[in-house]
């Protein structure tokens, strides 16, 4: 009896299932697969169409609803036909930037790249000098990353702003040049800050040096100094004694100019600390060649 009570709702539950399945999600199926192999018949027939005409107005339309991988193909096809036949820039323009939407970037900026090449005077070469940039800054990965397409982006983007002054771009150009900056001031201050890691504190010293050279406005300069300022007072540390006074007094020179700069620095108690120990270091270097100079007389 309680077995009998267990399996009559479960059969009426697989019954209930199968109606569902059978009268409302196989239809629906079917009703999609037949719209499935409805655009496919459409698209095999534009594909096979000797009409190239109507392939660039069929390439067009699936363009316009974002359909990238069937526009290309088309746009392929066109670009060979109507080679040095016919004007085709808005086709080569939308060719280039339906490789940009799916995200191949680096085609993208080849064929954006080779649109401005071929036409300079174009309306929307302007536009694909712009999206050359938004390539390369679209493949730009995280600061730690390889800097190479970074760098790339930041030359492309110049390359913009050098070429259209006054594009209605510029003001977006500018920040994603500003984003681009950042990231690789974080990439230069990160490559300094190993070599102080691992203790190789000559490189890590110039280093520093080279990042606020070349990035005068880096968003921490003061953090930089300091770090130029531990790292030449550990390389004098580990210097041959012939060369340890002048690297001291390099490290005594520039804390006075850190101390002008930052009196109120948050790293105060630890400059004083390296300010005096350097002294000290300093005293006895000198105290014993002038010992070294009495001994001789």
């Amino acid at each position: 009896m309680i077995k009998c009570l267990l399996t009559i709702p479960l059969f009426a539950v697989s019954l209930h299932l199968m109606n569902f399945l059978f009268f409302r999600i196989i239809p629906l199926l079917l009703i999609f697969n037949t719209l499935l192999v409805s655009c496919n018949k459409e698209y095999n027939k534009v594909v096979k169409s000797p009409d190239v005409d109507y392939k660039l107005e069929m390439a067009d339309k699936y363009y316009d609803k974002k359909d990238f991988s069937k526009c290309i193909p088309l746009y392929e096809e066109i670009l060979i036909y109507f080679k040095g036949k016919k004007n085709v820039e808005r086709a080569y323009f939308r060719y280039a930037d339906a490789h940009y939407q799916i995200k191949e970037y680096q085609l993208a900026a080849f064929y954006f790249k080779s649109f401005t090449n071929s036409y300079p005077k174009s309306e929307l070469a302007e536009k694909a000098s712009f999206m050359v940039a938004q390539c390369y800054v679209a493949e730009s990965p995280v600061y730690s990353l390889d800097p190479t397409n970074t760098n790339q982006a930041v030359a492309q983007i110049q390359n913009f702003t050098n070429k259209y002054p006054n594009s209605p771009e510029i003001d977006s150009a500018n920040k994603v040049m500003d984003l681009l900056r950042i990231k690789l001031m974080k990439k230069d201050y990160e490559s300094a800050y190993l070599y102080y890691k691992i203790r190789n504190y000559n490189a890590a010293s110039v280093s520093f040096k080279s990042l606020l050279d070349e990035y005068p406005d880096f968003y921490d300069i003061e953090k930089v100094h300091f770090y130029i300022i531990k790292s030449e007072k550990s390389y004098a540390d580990n210097s041959y004694t012939a060369k340890k006074q002048e690297r001291y007094e390099a490290t005594i020179k520039d804390i006075s100019i850190f101390e002008k700069n930052y009196p109120e620095s948050k790293y105060k108690k630890e400059i004083d600390n390296i300010k005096n120990k350097t002294l000290t270091d300093l005293n006895i270097i000198k105290n014993g060649k002038e010992n070294n100079r009495k001994k001789k007389r």
